[in-house]
């Protein structure tokens, strides 16, 4: 079983936008928070500002920023440091309640545009680990060198999240002997290949380039999150889903 977000939405600040509307027809500057460069975040987001630059007054600029993912966009765009950002529904929602990665309200965002794709959560582990779930690590308490994308994706908060179903925090791994590091996929893919990463948690695009690769020339295998762990996110705001087979190679069962 896994766990899906339906859409991606793009938030922004109804303030920050206010002074372009009414400056239509003069030169303007926006920016655009998205993720790393070689994110599909990013590659969305130099695509979208190409389009702006076509349709905006002659001499306006677009700047893609490579920063800070799911959960950061948000409050850079709440605190008007950019306009833009992409951000998902399950965040939004958690940053419209002042609840899980935020620690206050947000009200100031603004929903533009939804429905551009449809992100997995995944675990992706080293076959010689010998493990099928989580579980596995917390029982045996197991030397684990975990990865995933930087604090400030969605992609680091859901591992701190799926960890605390299991029982499980970063504490613990590195209490064990293991480690936790969050960065960008061009580190996370070259660990897998060298063999200095154990597990991968990630939201992800079916065919996701970088997991992809990651199973394609490594010997990996796909983690099960259990039901009572699924429902427990779920209450969090996530929508269950099945991932189908063959999404990515050595995922020969639904997800």
């Amino acid at each position: 079983m896994t766990i899906t977000w339906t859409r991606i939405t793009v938030l922004a600040a109804a303030l920050a936008l206010t002074p372009v509307a009414a400056q239509a027809q003069q030169p303007v500057n926006l920016a655009m928070a998205t993720l790393g460069q070689g994110s599909a975040w990013y590659i969305y987001g130099a695509t979208m500002a190409d389009l702006l630059r076509k349709t905006l007054p002659a001499g306006s600029n677009v700047d893609v920023k490579p920063f800070s993912g799911g959960v950061g966009n948000a409050k850079l765009v709440a605190r008007n440091e950019t306009p833009i950002g992409l951000s998902f529904t399950v965040t939004n929602r958690w940053a419209s309640l002042g609840t899980e990665a935020y620690d206050a309200k947000i009200d100031n965002l603004r929903a533009l545009v939804g429905g551009l794709d449809t992100y997995y959560l995944v675990v992706v582990a080293a076959k010689k680990l010998n493990i099928g779930s989580l579980k596995d690590v917390k029982d045996r308490k197991l030397v684990v060198k975990a990865f995933s994308q930087p604090v400030g994706s969605l992609g680091e908060f859901a591992m701190r999240q799926l960890f605390r179903e299991y029982g499980l925090s970063y504490a613990d791994l590195k209490g064990w002997g293991g480690s936790t590091t969050h960065v960008n996929y061009n580190i996370i893919v070259d660990a897998f290949k060298d063999g200095r990463a154990d597990v991968l948690v990630a939201v992800a695009t079916p065919k996701h380039p970088s997991i992809s690769e990651i199973a394609t020339f490594t010997n990996v295998r796909f983690l099960a999150i259990e039901p009572e762990r699924v429902k427990g996110l779920t209450a969090l705001g996530y929508k269950p889903a099945t991932m189908p087979a063959d999404t990515f190679k050595n995922q020969p069962q639904p997800g």
